[in-house]
């Protein structure tokens, strides 16, 4: 049992990204993600959804994404 519930909120981060299998990872963005410092997953990025509870920083600049294209030789 948890004291707390920001004991049981760690718990649940840590077992999240044990598990959370390994990905690209946003260390550029300066983002409050929960009380154990992770980064972002690149499926969280631009998503509709803000993750971050200091800002909205995964959420901004999206439409730059949308309008990005790649060449045919990238």
């Amino acid at each position: 049992r948890y004291l707390y519930i920001d004991e049981a909120i760690e718990r649940f981060i840590k077992d999240y990204t044990l598990t959370k299998r390994p990905s690209t990872c946003y260390m550029h963005l300066s983002c409050n993600h929960g009380p154990t410092p992770i980064c972002l997953d690149w499926r969280e990025v631009c998503d509709g959804q803000m993750d971050c509870i200091n800002s909205k920083i995964d959420e901004e600049n999206c439409w730059q994404l949308e309008i990005n294209a790649c060449n045919d030789n990238e």
